[in-house]
């Protein structure tokens, strides 16, 4: 099952309910009204976020780090006529100010199934080029799973391995997903929240580790996270073993 935002929404106040208390919503009839004004349908998924935390995400980044995603300043930042607002509908400003160049992110609204919509980033220039429209590889849905996990589960052990599996082909991702997650279901570990195609999530009292497919890139990208650092290293040395193009840090 794919993850909807109430999954996610649970998941972060079970972890840390003081910073869930700090999200400030924007009211639906709000969100309506803003829909209506400007002539687009949003995912489902957007709005409810919106709903949650479209004033304000205290100290949580749901799209990355240096990403602005409040509605207000996204209402500033709304196009003339620079690019087609009801194709792409931006929902993060790079707010970095040593950033080279500001790649906003936005939802594909054109490949919207009216729960979720596949993610874009873009220069917000002053003349719209579809050829700079860049892929970032995950869905809105991907990309709030994965940003929640690693604050709220992740970073809270102890010791955390990273390890990158590069195949020759993406449609191995897949294959290559499952079985991992089928491999640490039979050590234990158990689905903390339900993830997507791309994000998968699991733990126990001791152990978390989340799979991310790259697509692009044709990489899966394990993050292991353990209270002790001889069981995140023995969960990435059996990856190591198992796949011969892998390589692990931390």
């Amino acid at each position: 099952m794919n993850a909807r935002w109430d999954d996610i929404r649970a998941f972060i106040s079970r972890r840390s309910p003081e910073r869930a208390r700090a999200f400030v919503g924007v009211p639906r009839e709000e969100i309506a009204q803003f829909e209506a004004r400007y002539a687009i349908a949003l995912p489902a998924l957007y709005r409810d976020f919106l709903a949650t935390m479209g004033k304000d995400h205290g100290d949580f980044y749901p799209l990355g780090d240096h990403y602005a995603c409040d509605l207000d300043t996204l209402v500033e930042q709304l196009p003339g006529s620079n690019y087609p607002h009801d194709q792409y509908h931006k929902i993060g400003h790079e707010a970095d100010p040593e950033a080279i160049a500001e790649y906003d992110l936005f939802l594909d609204l054109r490949r919207s199934d009216g729960s979720d919509a596949p993610l874009v980033r873009f220069e917000d220039d002053e003349w719209f080029n579809l050829e700079a429209v860049k892929e970032v590889g995950f869905t809105l849905a991907d990309q709030l799973v994965r940003s929640a996990f690693a604050p709220f589960e992740l970073r809270r052990r102890r010791k955390v391995r990273e390890v990158s599996i590069f195949f020759e082909s993406a449609e191995e991702l897949g294959p290559a997903m499952r079985q991992i997650a089928a491999q640490m279901h039979a050590l234990g570990l158990v689905d903390v929240m339900p993830g997507t195609q791309k994000v998968a999530c699991l733990g126990d009292d001791t152990v978390s580790l989340s799979i991310q497919e790259y697509t692009q890139l044709s990489i899966l990208y394990v993050s292991i996270g353990a209270m002790a650092a001889k069981s995140a290293n023995r969960i990435a040395e059996g990856l190591l073993d198992q796949f011969s193009h892998a390589s692990v840090k931390g």
